[in-house]
């Protein structure tokens, strides 16, 4: 007689962890509870739709945020608004003893590192895990070591592309009004080279664009109030249009789009509530009595402190600037759309220039 052979199936031992788990399992994926000594019918899971797990909440304040050029007057100013609202700030510096001193006192999780705008594989380090990437960079000068192409167009892109790769979602980009490819300045020319190297990498980046900057520790009014010789240029003929803004007015505008999703794409031209002519901005940082002298003339003094001093006080490139308007343009994104009401020269600049 031929013996029937009866299939069994092999034990293989679940990966579940127990019973309990196996049936909520089944639960999740048909629908149903698993019924002992029944099976699933048919019926029992016609239109059944799988339930996607909810994606876990995107916060609006990344937990690392990388900061370039963040030991200026704008920068220090901006890291006291944001560090205590991230986990950690990374401030990326060519001198990290320098830097240390100058974030005393600045609360909040702050990580120097030594980095350099212009030395690829040192930014892209530094972007590394960040969720924010924030450039303030920036040079009113040349030297024999930095150039504002390499600084403002070739660092920027650096920067951009740096951030690409890591990851960041958001990207801040600190330029300046006037800044377009065809500028008659190279200041302006670079930032402009600039803004268009960022925007290829990030279309919704936050480009903010300044006019002249204004506080304690500015380049303008303390400049022009300490100038050693008993005359100041009367640059553009004096009539050149200005609409300064105080450095915590700005600050205040990138920090609100820093820690959250505020001007995503938006280019923000920020001026101050007032605007003002060369001339009667020279009256307001003028300690003492001065006599003007012609743009020309003003030029020539230019090129002179530009290559005789370390240190110019005036330079060519800045007399260009001074010659034209810089104020925000009709129609463009500014203050009120963030909900802020910037302050006055005649508010803040006789606190530190006293006449």
């Amino acid at each position: 007689m031929q013996q029937v052979r009866t299939a069994k199936a092999e034990n293989f031992p679940s990966p579940r962890n127990g019973p309990e788990e196996e049936a909520a399992l089944v639960l999740q994926r048909y629908g149903v509870a698993p019924t002992p000594g029944c099976q699933l019918q048919p019926n029992d899971i016609h239109g059944w739709t799988p339930t996607t797990p909810a994606p876990e909440a995107v916060s609006s304040i990344p937990k690392v945020v990388t900061v370039f050029g963040g030991t200026g007057m704008l920068g220090l100013s901006l890291l006291k608004k944001i560090a205590p609202q991230f986990e950690k700030v990374r401030l990326v510096t060519r001198d990290a003893v320098s830097a240390q001193s100058k974030i005393k006192g600045i609360e909040g999780n702050i990580e120097i590192v030594t980095g350099d705008v212009q030395d690829y594989d040192s930014i892209e380090a530094a972007c590394e895990g960040a969720g924010t990437v924030i450039n303030l960079v920036g040079i009113l000068f040349e030297t024999s070591e930095e150039k504002m192409h390499d600084v403002h167009y070739q660092g920027s892109s650096n920067i951009a592309q740096a951030a690409s790769v890591a990851g960041v979602t958001n990207m801040l980009h600190v330029s300046a009004i006037g800044a377009v490819d065809q500028a008659p300045s190279r200041y302006q020319q670079t930032k402009g080279w600039a803004e268009g190297a960022v925007r290829t990498k990030y279309p919704d980046a936050v480009i903010f664009r300044p006019s002249v900057v204004f506080g304690p520790d500015d380049n303008f009014f303390n400049q022009f109030a300490k100038f050693p010789l008993p005359f100041i240029p009367l640059v553009g003929g004096g009539t050149s249009k200005f609409q300064p803004v105080y450095v915590e007015d700005v600050t205040d505008a990138i920090a609100k789009c820093a820690t959250s999703d505020v001007g995503k794409g938006t280019t923000f031209e920020l001026g101050g509530p007032d605007v003002y002519t060369f001339k009667e901005l020279m009256g307001k940082c003028s300690t003492k009595p001065r006599m003007f002298i012609p743009a020309d003339l003003a030029a020539v003094q230019g090129w002179f402190m530009e290559w005789m001093m370390p240190r110019p006080m005036v330079t060519l490139d800045q007399v260009r600037m001074l010659e034209i308007d810089n104020v925000v343009a009709e129609g463009a994104s500014s203050f009120a759309d963030l909900e802020i009401e910037p302050k006055s020269v005649d508010e803040i600049v006789p606190t530190y220039i006293k006449m």
